[in-house]
């Protein structure tokens, strides 16, 4: 008899734990040195929900500290599932397509350059 409730048990917390660790996104991204961004994204495609996390990740006070920011939303007939276009401090721009790309490997192309010049500014004083 007890052998029937414990099975179940089982199941429920190995599948619990499987979807916990692939749905979360990375909690921090550096932002200090980004001066606009500009995300579009299709909602009806798969391959738009780096750019909506990616969105998410932005700070809300981002707006009030001089950082432009702009969202499309494109159509549901649009071929393209997710854009983002981020220009740094240093005029640096990055432009890339993230129907294809992980929301880890997206923060970490951001993250790289704002190191970079995190290190720059120390340098510098």
């Amino acid at each position: 008899m007890v052998v029937g409730y414990i099975r179940p048990l089982m199941r429920l917390q190995i599948s619990s734990a499987h979807h916990s660790i692939t749905q979360q996104p990375p909690t921090t991204m550096i932002t200090r040195h980004l001066t606009s961004a500009s995300i579009s994204f299709n909602p009806f495609v798969r391959g738009g929900k780096t750019a909506r996390i990616f969105a998410s990740l932005l700070p809300p006070d981002a707006r009030a500290n001089g950082m432009k920011i702009s969202t499309t939303v494109l159509l549901r007939t649009s071929k393209v599932g997710g854009r983002v276009e981020v220009v740094f401090k240093d005029g640096h721009e990055i432009k890339l397509d993230t129907s294809r790309m992980s929301i880890k490997d997206l923060v970490e192309e951001m993250d790289r350059h704002s190191r970079m010049l995190g290190r720059k500014a120390e340098l510098a004083g």
